[in-house]
């Protein structure tokens, strides 16, 4: 799978949480974005996706956000196996 798309994937989870800073929010919500369709891999997706929150997090102590959450859809057996989405409830918030 190309690194590319993965940096795509950071960058798109850093700017919606640029976005839920400069609009106020205090919580964001992400779907496993490309485990379905069109099969990333899911650990990576996974790691990807908690390493963008928690950069942004931890380089923005100002951030108003405090929660961050990862939305499996039931069905997803593969993401929901994936330790980088089961565990980081207490981690990123």
């Amino acid at each position: 799978m190309c690194h590319h798309l993965f940096q795509m994937l950071f960058d798109l989870v850093t700017k919606c949480l640029v976005e839920a800073d400069k609009n106020g929010m205090k919580s964001i919500a992400f779907p496993a974005l490309g485990t379905g369709v069109l099969a990333f891999p899911c650990d990576i997706v996974a790691s990807t996706m908690y390493r963008a929150a928690n950069t942004y997090l931890q380089g923005k102590t100002d951030s108003g956000i405090t929660k961050v959450y990862f939305v499996i859809w039931k069905d997803d057996t593969a993401a929901l196996k994936v330790p980088a989405f089961r565990n980081v409830q207490g981690i990123i918030s």
